[in-house]
């Protein structure tokens, strides 16, 4: 007798539906295909430019702050 897996709200979508359904959800949000371009080499620095953005994403969620272990504590 094999084991029979079940998700919550039926079984899953194979692969190709569910990607399928992610770009349908991501068009309908204004996404649109195109080419991507990654840097080669690939380059990793600060873009003071996109500071602003990362302020508005660290206070549009609720943050759960946990002080460091004494192990990790650099002070």
């Amino acid at each position: 007798m094999g084991i029979k897996k079940f998700s919550i709200g039926g079984p899953a979508a194979p692969p190709m539906l569910a990607d399928a359904d992610a770009i349908w959800k991501l068009k309908l949000k204004g996404f649109t295909e195109k080419e991507i371009r990654i840097p080669a080499p690939p380059r990793h620095r600060y873009n003071p430019e996109f500071e602003k953005n990362e302020d508005d994403i660290m206070a549009y969620f609720e943050w759960i702050e946990f002080r460091l272990q004494e192990e990790h504590d650099d002070q």
